[in-house]
């Protein structure tokens, strides 16, 4: 499968469109007799061993009147071989307002604790730590929004860093904005300093989102801040893979303001131990997680928060059952990512969406519309490749 994958993406740019044809063309009356009823398509994941848990957060916040303009939270487990740049981009920073490093050991069996230790002894009005046993990054995180007294939470990775402007430059954003996420560029380096990528974004600023606006918007919670008044309502759910990029989902639409700051001001750190491999690539049953998830924090933005099932929470959803749930459950089985697709198809239709014209987005639509599998992994996999 690696190996023909690879071979898709070295000639992608001739796939990627022969796969969109066959998918936007595939006949749907073929597929009508395989329909499951939702209850059947989760009896069998439960069979296959996953194990269903509900959206239910309890993080409490603090709301009292504060002079920290900015928290930034590290969760850390077992990074003892970077943590020190990470800190150390930190106290290079030239920003002279007044801001906190929320520091939350998860656990960690190695030496992540004596270094926390040594960085708090050394900048004690910078640093602080909070110390619990190996819970997750979703539950490390929801510890440092308790623990914080900012107005505005940012999150950084244990194993990444930081420019020296990144806090300054946000802070000028926060100054003139007062929008409730900032988001800035990035940067992928590897371990020993070689560029793999650059993000940089247009700088601009959304009062409204629009469907064409979510492509300039990060899924990812690190590189920038978030007011903290949004995780009222919301928290990173706990026991979940991919959970960080899918609470975006919620952060976006309950935003009134986003600000794109472009220049790539933060460093992620691509490693063999990065999160991201390890998940999508085992074909371990709780990437089911991409739809449980995805489907949760839906239906809890329409029945708790009160969202507007609009175009784009639509192309959200589309996005996350189309191209995300094909990524990363392409190890799974195929009777197993069948039954996914049920799943996502019957949880879709359920509610009334606006027209959708869009491209790729139109025709994951109409497969979930008529429930053709096979479209979907088509047009799942020319978006993917294109």
């Amino acid at each position: 499968m690696t190996r023909l994958l690879r071979f898709f993406w070295k000639f992608h740019s001739f796939i990627s469109p022969l796969f969109y044809f066959l998918g936007k063309y595939w006949p749907n009356w073929s597929f009508r007799s395989q329909k499951k009823t939702l209850l059947e398509c989760h009896e069998l994941l439960d069979a296959l061993g996953y194990s269903f848990s509900r959206y239910n957060p309890t993080t409490q916040i603090s709301e009292k009147e504060t002079d920290v303009l900015m928290s930034i939270i590290i969760p850390v487990f077992n990074a003892e071989k970077y943590l020190k740049k990470c800190l150390d981009s930190i106290v290079s920073q030239t920003f002279k307002g007044k801001y906190e490093v929320i520091l939350i050991n998860d656990g960690s069996t190695d030496k992540s604790g004596k270094i926390i230790d040594e960085y708090v002894s050394l900048y004690p009005t910078v640093f602080k730590v909070f110390n619990q046993e190996n819970k997750g990054i979703s539950a490390a995180r929801n510890r440092g929004i308790e623990e914080s007294s900012g107005l505005y939470v940012g999150f950084i990775d244990n194993d990444d860093y930081i420019y020296p402007s990144y806090l300054e430059r946000i802070a000028k954003k926060i100054d003139a904005t007062g929008a409730d996420i900032i988001q800035t560029g990035f940067r992928e380096e590897t371990e020993d300093g070689l560029l793999l990528s650059v993000d940089n974004r247009k700088d601009a600023e959304y009062n409204e989102l629009s469907i064409s606006d979510l492509s300039n918007l990060s899924g990812f919670v690190w590189g920038g801040v978030f007011k903290k008044t949004m995780f009222k309502d919301v928290e990173f759910p706990v026991g979940f893979w991919y959970e960080d990029m899918i609470t975006s989902l919620l952060l976006f639409k309950l935003a009134k303001r986003i600000v794109i700051l472009g220049d790539s001001l933060y460093v992620k750190i691509i490693h063999n131990r990065n999160a991201s491999k390890i998940l999508w690539s085992n074909g371990n049953i709780k990437s089911v997680d991409q739809y449980w998830l995805a489907r949760e924090l839906v239906d809890f933005g329409v029945s708790q928060l009160r969202f507007e099932t609009d175009d784009v929470l639509c192309h959200c959803l589309l996005y996350e059952y189309g191209r995300g749930l094909y990524n990363r459950t392409w190890r799974l089985s195929y009777k197993v990512r069948n039954v996914l697709f049920e799943c996502a198809a019957i949880h879709f239709t359920s509610f009334k969406w606006p027209p959708v014209r869009e491209k790729y987005y139109a025709d994951l639509y109409d497969s979930f519309k008529n429930r053709n599998s096979v479209k979907w992994r088509l047009i799942s996999l020319a978006w993917i490749l294109k």
